[in-house]
């Protein structure tokens, strides 16, 4: 089920999928944390939920580097409940097909490492690995506020033809 949940999710959401998957990719570049910045977050706009209704997703990607290594990158897929308690299952089923979605190559799913109810609805983390030798995606520019984190925002002009 979750490989058609997953086309259906990209059919859907195709455009806002390619430019979060810009950003991801971003994510794992070692050069963006030069300078000591440990970690670095870009999201995605909030969706309607393709398989329960009156719920919605919202997705956030976390790069983090430790100094040493490559990037480590989670994703995390919130399913937000509407007005119905939908099963824990059902719940899953589309986490797990929004993660198969954005991690197209050269990202893919490492595994799901956690997941926890929340007041309005479950959290699911999932570990992406960035494939080796993969074809380079278009670069991003990151805006750095104080801190230790940072905001992926697209270049001027990216997407536009």
């Amino acid at each position: 089920m979750a490989t058609t949940l997953t086309h259906r999710i990209n059919l859907l959401c195709g455009d806002g999928l390619a430019a979060f998957r810009a950003r991801l990719s971003t994510l794992a570049e070692p050069d963006v944390y030069a300078g000591g910045l440990e970690s670095a977050v870009t999201t995605m706009p909030r969706h309607a939920s393709v398989l329960t209704e009156g719920s919605s997703v919202d997705i956030v990607a976390f790069g983090t580097c430790g100094g040493y290594g490559p990037p480590r990158l989670t994703l995390s897929v919130t399913m937000v409940r509407g007005h119905h308690a939908w099963p824990r299952d059902v719940f899953w089923d589309e986490a797990h097909a929004w993660a198969e979605a954005i991690a197209e190559p050269p990202l893919t799913v490492a595994g799901l490492t956690g997941s926890q109810e929340t007041a309005d609805g479950m959290v699911f983390h999932y570990r992406l690995r960035v494939a080796t030798g993969a074809a380079p995606v278009p670069r991003l520019s990151a805006v750095r506020p104080s801190g230790t984190a940072a905001v992926i925002r697209p270049s001027p002009g990216f997407g536009s033809t």
